[in-house]
């Protein structure tokens, strides 16, 4: 990916961060909890951008840390937000590995899959899944602006941990929301 889409990405995230930070005023924890979330999930965008690769460290850290959060926000949702993200890491591992059979060419990534089977320690299943639908639109969205200005084909393979960042990152500061 150029590095002007990088930036590109960059000022985007920074601009819906900065608007929900100064829309909705937020507690001191909050807002430590935001800024881990939000540097954890930059690094994940960099990261994919750059060299096409999810760090395990970085879904690592994003799980441990939605972990501590929903045990400091809502600890009665800890273990079903355990089990939901086990069950969603393998349900798409399986459907991971038959589409490559079929296809022949790479879906989803492993790493986009632990990405957000780590996002849902800090989203719940619910919004999750609404985080993964806005996902989708964007990436879809990015596809077909790129193919219009003629910089890509339709085929072409993109990263899609920044759209999956941006869709986390965007909901956890809306639910967070006062």
């Amino acid at each position: 990916m150029p590095a002007k889409n990088i930036v590109a990405i960059g000022y985007f995230v920074a601009f819906v961060a900065m608007f929900f930070w100064l829309a909705y005023p937020l507690s001191t924890e909050d807002t430590a909890i935001s800024a881990v979330l939000g540097g954890l999930l930059a690094w994940v965008s960099y990261s994919d951008s750059t060299s096409r690769r999810i760090p395990n460290v970085a879904v690592a850290l994003i799980a441990a840390t939605g972990a501590l959060a929903t045990y400091y926000l809502e600890s009665d949702t800890l273990l079903s937000r355990l089990y939901i993200s086990i069950i969603f890491f393998v349900c798409m591992f399986y459907i991971h590995f038959i589409s490559n059979r079929i296809a022949k060419s790479g879906t989803f990534g492993m790493g986009d899959i632990k990405l957000v089977a780590a996002s849902l320690f800090w989203l719940g299943p619910h919004a999750m899944v609404s985080a993964a639908i806005s996902a989708l639109a964007l990436g879809l969205g990015f596809i077909l602006l790129m193919v219009m200005a003629r910089r890509r084909k339709l085929r072409d393979p993109i990263p899609f941990g920044p759209f999956i960042a941006m869709s986390v990152w965007g909901y956890w500061l809306l639910k967070i929301s006062p």
